[in-house]
């Protein structure tokens, strides 16, 4: 295999559309039609990227930079192989193209191709035109409800570096449009029509023009100039790239063609789970005093974060709950959900530093977004968690060293891999229950955040605070909470200087309750859920910038 120039991105990108939907194919006198039942164990899709961990069969150069996945049927997947490729420049002065294979159990991190806005960032000294173009790709799928992806030679100019030999003058745009939104063929046709008319409207100021593919419901890809002509009646039939095969498949704009039928839509769609939760995470961040956790107010016991790093983390994770509810949607066993919550750690690790904000609230809001999104009617999402994952999460090891594993193995806890094996019992029976009775007593949230905090301190083995403090600290963070909510500080005129008081002797002892300060996002979470009005307020919360403190 020929060596590849250590290269790779500046920061791994946050902005993550939900993962493609798939289907087989079956082919019928010449004419691909979606199979009854889709294909639950493909996951990874073409164009999308993936990089690689430091045990793969590869030379050390080639494992620092992306790869973009190649054609990959879904038994080679569920045999744990990819086939794989990527893009460098060479002294020739034109790309070189590497293809080879590997192991899933080698990917490190797997996301779909860059947004345009993430070109941009990278690229800042890009021609003027093409950013032009870039942007009004943005605009545009932001108003026609759909996802764009950049790939081709723009995307490896961005993922490896400002440096020559990808883009000359008869390069374009290629982009990778999600039309999954759009239920009827009339709206793909408008849509598409716009998009070429950007692309047009660019090539006559001299600038790019656009090329690329639509993504259709079943995961199939369809030139995006083939399916203009198809919908506009000059051909009856498009190619279709899909599983490594190109098909032949009939679309019309009569009736409701199988080519752009949309499936049913989910219990809960991705997208507003992923608000839900980001809205959750900023209700946590913004309480205070929270005993010995970061707030607007101080650190906390953390010397390493603050109230602005946190809220960084959030933005990170921008699209990632969505991204882990899409997965659930598919089919995916836990394993596979442990992979895009890897990847998420991956980002939030990156807007931070290396520190470690909010591992334990991936962990448990993905789950219980995945859960929301697929649990059938009459199940509550934490319940369908455990059915449908908890002996998987059981048996699960995560990979590396990791403080929660640590105190399992020194001290028994279970952590957070059994409250969600055994369907969160302290989310439900503790937490939700004290932040519903604390608003039915009239507390603001702020208050009430705080007052179910005290509770899941006082009953949750709370890993966090056993590796900081041992049995001790955990025996002792437990009581000044019991006595905190027997003499009610949290109802007291005062409650802020009482519970101030609280806060400091954590931080004196270097105790954070951090898996608590996680189960109270996730009571923020289930209760927007069931709350009414529940979409309007998890996006207006969600575009909310970070609360003042009230008294």
């Amino acid at each position: 295999m020929t060596a590849l120039p250590a290269g790779g991105p500046n920061r791994i990108p946050v902005s993550v559309p939900s993962l493609w939907p798939a289907a087989r194919l079956d082919m019928a006198g010449g004419v691909a039609l979606p199979a009854s039942t889709p294909d639950h164990g493909d996951l990874y899709r073409r164009h999308d990227l993936v990089w690689l961990s430091a045990d793969a069969s590869f030379p050390a150069a080639e494992l620092s930079g992306p790869w973009v996945l190649a054609a990959t049927t879904p038994e080679q997947q569920r045999a744990g192989s990819l086939r794989l490729g990527r893009c460098a420049a060479s002294a020739a002065g034109r790309p070189l193209r590497v293809a080879a294979n590997a192991e899933l159990s080698a990917v490190r991190i797997h996301r779909p191709p860059l947004a345009p806005t993430e070109v941009l960032d990278r690229l800042p000294a890009l021609d003027p035109a093409w950013r032009a173009l870039l942007r009004d790709i943005a605009h545009w799928a932001a108003a026609n409800g759909v996802r764009a992806g950049i790939y081709g030679s723009l995307a490896w100019q961005a993922l490896l570096g400002e440096r020559p030999g990808f883009l000359h003058a008869d390069s374009d745009i290629d982009v990778l449009v999600d039309g999954c939104g759009h239920s009827a063929n009339a709206a793909v046709a408008g849509s598409l029509r716009q998009l070429l008319a950007l692309g047009a409207a660019s090539e006559q100021r001299g600038g790019p023009r656009i090329d690329g593919e639509w993504r259709l419901p079943d995961g199939g890809d369809v030139s995006l100039r083939e399916l203009a002509d198809g919908l506009g009646g000059v051909a009856s039939r498009v190619l279709v790239r899909q599983h490594g095969q190109v098909m032949l498949r009939s679309v019309s704009l009569a009736g409701a063609p199988a080519l752009l039928r949309r499936r049913p839509a989910p219990r809960h769609d991705p997208a507003l789970l992923d608000q839900l939760a980001l809205a959750a995470l900023r209700r946590e961040a913004g309480a205070w005093p929270k005993p010995g956790l970061v707030s607007p107010v101080d650190r906390g016991s953390h010397h390493d974060m603050d109230v602005r790093l946190l809220l960084a983390a959030i933005d990170a994770l921008r699209g990632w709950f969505a991204e882990m509810a899409g997965a659930a949607l598919r089919g995916a066993c836990f394993a596979q959900l442990a992979a895009v919550g890897r990847a998420a750690e991956a980002a939030m690790f990156d807007a931070t530093g290396g520190v470690n904000a909010y591992k334990g609230a991936i962990f448990h809001l993905g789950l219980l977004a995945a859960g929301a999104a697929t649990a059938p009617p009459g199940w509550a999402p934490q319940d369908w968690v455990r059915r449908r994952w908890g002996d998987e999460l059981l048996a699960h090891r995560p990979a590396g060293a990791t403080h929660g594993a640590e105190v399992r193995r020194r001290d028994g806890a279970g952590g957070a891999i059994g409250e969600a094996a055994r369907g969160f019992p302290t989310l439900v029976q503790v937490v939700l229950p004290a932040l519903q009775a604390a608003r039915a007593r009239g507390f603001v949230e702020e208050r009430a955040s705080i007052a179910a905090l005290l509770a899941s301190i006082e009953v949750l083995e709370d890993t966090n605070l056993l590796w900081r403090g041992g049995r001790d600290g955990l025996s002792w963070a437990r009581a000044q909470a019991g006595l905190a909510l027997r003499r009610d500080l949290i109802g007291r005129p005062d409650w802020r200087a009482a519970l101030a008081t609280v806060h400091r002797a954590f931080v004196q002892r270097r105790l954070s309750p951090g898996g608590s300060a996680d189960l109270l996002a996730c009571a923020h979470f289930l209760q927007a859920l069931e709350g009414p009005g529940m979409p309007d307020a998890a996006r207006q919360a969600a575009a909310q910038p970070m609360a003042s403190i009230q008294a």
